[in-house]
């Protein structure tokens, strides 16, 4: 089982809890963020996520048009996830004028409505 990282600032919100997540990461190439509320994401949708990655390219999975999780980020993203706050997730990305604005972005179609499913 893997270690149990603790987010001091999660009363701030979603952007809180990214960036201090991002900035206790190790040394990786990338990350893929989905909610703990989500566990019927299939495990094809992650390995699918994670294969889309490039350096100029946020990945994010759709269904039916509508964007879901796991959202991915490569490390090149990293610097400006840290500079998150409030609780917009990562979607503030363009409220820090992040070259996510001229949409840097995959979108992946996924053919099952998981991406979306809260499950509490």
């Amino acid at each position: 089982m893997g270690e149990v990282l603790v987010c001091v600032q999660a009363s701030g919100g979603m952007c809180h809890t990214l960036a201090e997540g991002v900035a206790q990461l190790p040394p990786w190439a990338g990350v893929l963020v989905a909610l703990a509320d989500m566990p019927g994401i299939r495990m094809d949708t992650f390995c699918r996520a994670a294969a889309a990655l490039t350096p100029e390219h946020i990945v994010v999975p759709e269904f039916q048009g509508c964007p879901g999780h796991p959202v991915g980020f490569r490390s090149d993203w990293f610097g400006w996830l840290l500079r998150l706050t409030g609780d917009a997730g990562a979607g503030a990305l363009h409220r820090l004028q992040a070259p996510v604005r001229r949409c840097y972005s995959t979108r992946l179609c996924i053919r099952h409505r998981d991406i979306h499913d809260d499950q509490y």
